[in-house]
């Protein structure tokens, strides 16, 4: 289950960087139009991948990192907005986004591209929804020392993962890097972690002792949430 990526806590500086977004959109409405704009591209683009998946043209074992619009923050609170994948630096273990700077030729890739790495940034985000302006969806990702972590599963134990895109047909289990039991801790995903938490869960075990640790967190969320009805 390990994938090498190591991150620290990263409470404060995603309410940090929630507070931020919300201050520009506030201060800027010219700016939520401009998402939307992107919001509608990126949906016409996950409907395409989505109708290639149903049709059976993906490979299922094969990681999908679309291209999204993502508005960033940096360190010292300056915005710009970067379209690009989420790319992963082999040498120094660490995600990165790829800003490409059009006024300089292709020849010239000292100046024309720039990394963002997850480390240089307050956070990142993109508006998810397509639909009314007033009703935008946002997905946020919360730096830590090596990547970006996006909440993909919401639940008892949320579950975080390098890519933006949320649990459903488009989501990828083997992207999740990090677990979290309510409001605790965000913790590596690896089966120490998850076996902790699961413990009392004679369902979810189950799953867990096949290794599928992806449906043992679902089992989990589940079963807690037919108990909080009760």
């Amino acid at each position: 289950m390990s994938n090498g990526r190591k991150f620290a806590p990263v409470f404060a500086a995603g309410i940090l960087f929630t507070f931020f977004v919300n201050s520009v959109f506030a201060q800027y409405p010219d700016m939520q139009a401009a998402y939307h704009r992107m919001a509608m591209q990126d949906a016409q683009m996950h409907m395409n991948a989505m109708e290639a998946r149903m049709l059976g043209k993906m490979n299922a074992n094969e990681l999908h990192n679309f291209k999204y619009f993502y508005h960033v923050t940096l360190k010292d609170s300056s915005t710009l907005t970067v379209e690009s994948v989420i790319y992963t630096d082999t040498t120094l273990h660490k995600d990165y986004l790829l800003l490409v700077d059009k006024k300089y030729p292709k020849s010239d890739t000292a100046h024309r591209n720039k990394k963002i790495y997850s480390q240089q940034t307050l956070g990142i985000m993109r508006i998810a929804s397509s639909g009314y302006l007033n009703h935008p969806v946002y997905i946020n990702g919360l730096p830590t020392d090596t990547c970006w972590l996006f909440k993909a599963v919401p639940g008892t134990i949320n579950m975080y993962s390098y890519l933006s895109e949320k649990d459903g047909i488009m989501f990828q289990s083997a992207t999740i890097v990090a677990i979290q039991l309510n409001d605790g801790p965000i913790v590596k995903f690896e089966a120490d972690n998850l076996k902790k938490m699961i413990l009392q869960d004679k369902d979810a075990l189950e799953y867990f002792d096949k290794k599928k640790y992806y449906k043992a967190i679902k089992q989990f969320n589940k079963d807690n949430e037919k108990k909080m009805k009760q």
